[in-house]
């Protein structure tokens, strides 16, 4: 679901006078940021138009600038999703606001990644709907590999995978939450 449910791109009505002084009630101004108050999806405030719901963000924007943003995202500079004050807020495409994340650091890469900070969430291994072999399979490549005499070639045949499949399982790229032992034996 994008930042406004269901009305992204819509025209957001004229607010009624009514519609107008309930809006406004609803927010806490400061110096800063202006706190929505009232209901909130994913941080985002929403706001009854009528008979349909718009993000509080966009209304604000649009009743400040008297701009439809329409097809385009009204994005945050101070990066408070309940934010309603106009000075914080812009217009911009995703990807516009995918490089305002970016540039200020709040793009999850690296260690910040999903994957790695909630790894069980990822179907893994045997879990994934892709998988061809078992975690025992992995481990059994793996020792194969490792006592010598047999290609990644013919691991690939005696487990029926692709060669580049065992490669990748036998150096880790893949299966890689199995830990990995590939350091041959000292003689």
């Amino acid at each position: 679901m994008n930042q406004s449910g269901k009305q992204f791109g819509q025209a957001i009505p004229q607010l009624t006078e009514i519609e107008l002084a309930r809006f406004r009630m609803k927010i806490r101004q400061s110096e800063g940021c202006h706190e929505w108050t009232a209901a909130k999806v994913s941080g985002y405030g929403r706001f009854c138009v009528g008979k349909r719901i718009f993000a509080a963000h966009r209304i604000a924007y649009m009743l400040a600038t008297g701009v439809q943003p329409m097809e385009l995202m009204v994005c945050h500079k101070c990066d408070n999703p309940s934010c309603v004050n106009p000075d914080h807020l812009f217009l911009g495409t995703a990807k516009d606001n995918n490089q305002d994340a970016k540039a200020k650091g709040r793009s999850a890469r690296g260690n910040r990644n999903g994957s790695r900070t909630m790894p069980q969430r990822l179907p893994r291994g045997e879990r994934h709907h892709m998988t061809s072999v078992t975690s025992e399979q992995v481990i059994e490549m793996r020792k194969v590999y490792l006592q010598g005499g047999i290609s990644v070639s013919g691991i690939s045949a005696m487990f029926g995978i692709p060669r580049s499949t065992a490669g990748a399982i036998i150096k880790g790229s893949r299966w890689g939450h199995i830990p990995l032992n590939l350091s041959k034996p000292e003689e």
